[in-house]
């Protein structure tokens, strides 16, 4: 297939949409951004870390349930692609969980989740209980049902705050947090036709854009929100209002970029990889924490070293993973490539 540009999509020659990998090459930087901030100065809340939460693990989802959506398949094809992504994302999320533990010396105990590796294992379940939907279903519309059925549910489940110490082994909590955004991506891809007319609608821009700046600042103000109140405007209204605000900009965007770029290029190559920069990027945090000079920085000047080391940091991952994929199994089972 040779380069293909429609009017609403923009392709890479393989097939690939360029904007839902801008929205993953971007989203993997703002990550390490907020890591960064987090790990690196010891630092949380500000406002720049606040606004990537809004929308950065959402987008994840939401592409992977875009990608996902597919017609009816027989039941080996689906059991199939249940080892397939139980080998691209479940065996490298234990591996670098076991390497992060030990070059840590702080033990291994998986019956308090992943920790810093939760992403894999609550991608791959958002996959097993699509697959499970998919073999008890017919047809699209029902599969939507299903799974908007279950993304209410763990909705209702995480607006009451509650935690089971015994379910954290699953990521039961991160899956409610996120099994929503990616069954939005399976409607979005069902829908194409209206969720592209959204994405183009200015008067639904200006509603949303104006509605995120008002919640995003009012819940700097916790104690005027009853908890269950803040925590459905924090947990899915504002990170609905925020993914539909980056979706569309980074959508706008990718019109103006060729397929056959560098641009596009450099883009390509990080969302393909972004799974394995998740990956590794921890081991190549910096870390001034502690360090009295922080203290005596002023916001924008953290926000231009966390950015700086962000992209450091996305590309000395790329460096690791190139050499990484010179042999195939590790290619495959360390960094959850095909």
């Amino acid at each position: 297939m040779g380069n293909t540009q429609t009017i609403n999509n923009l392709t890479f020659g393989g097939g690939r949409v360029i904007y839902l990998d801008f929205i993953k090459c971007i989203g993997i930087i703002c990550v390490i951004y907020g890591h960064v901030e987090l790990f690196g100065f010891g630092l949380s809340g500000s406002i720049v870390s606040d606004l990537i939460y809004t929308f950065n693990m959402p987008a994840f989802f939401f592409v992977s349930g875009y990608l996902a959506l597919k017609s009816r398949k027989a039941i080996s094809e689906y059991l199939i692609n249940a080892w397939k992504k139980v080998t691209m994302l479940l065996i490298p999320t234990i591996i670098f969980s076991l390497f992060w533990a030990l070059s840590r010396k702080t033990g291994i105990d998986f019956t308090e989740g992943f920790g810093k590796y939760w992403f894999g294992c609550v991608l791959l379940e958002c996959f097993i209980i699509y697959y499970i939907v998919c073999l008890v279903t017919k047809t699209e519309k029902q599969q939507l049902i299903f799974m908007t059925i279950l993304s209410v549910a763990g909705i209702g489940y995480l607006s009451t705050g509650a935690g089971d110490k015994y379910l954290e082994v699953i990521e039961l909590n991160h899956l409610t947090k996120y099994l929503h955004f990616f069954t939005l991506g399976m409607f979005a891809k069902y829908f194409s036709k209206y969720y592209l007319r959204i994405l183009d609608s200015e008067l639904l821009r200006t509603i949303c854009v104006g509605l995120f700046f008002i919640i995003f600042f009012m819940l700097r103000y916790e104690e005027l929100f009853p908890n269950i109140l803040e925590r459905l405007l924090n947990d899915i209204l504002l990170r609905y209002l925020g993914l539909y605000i980056v979706v569309m900009l980074l959508y706008e965007s990718s019109k103006q970029v060729k397929s056959d770029g560098r641009c596009a290029k450099i883009i390509n190559l990080v969302a393909k990889n972004s799974f394995g920069i998740y990956l590794l990027q921890y081991f190549f945090l910096p870390d001034f924490r502690g360090q009295g000079w922080i203290s005596n920085v002023d916001p924008f000047t953290i926000f231009i070293i966390c950015a700086f080391f962000s992209l450091i940091c996305t590309l000395v991952c790329l460096m690791v993973i190139t050499v990484l994929s010179k042999s195939n199994v590790l290619c495959r089972y360390v960094l959850g490539k095909r």
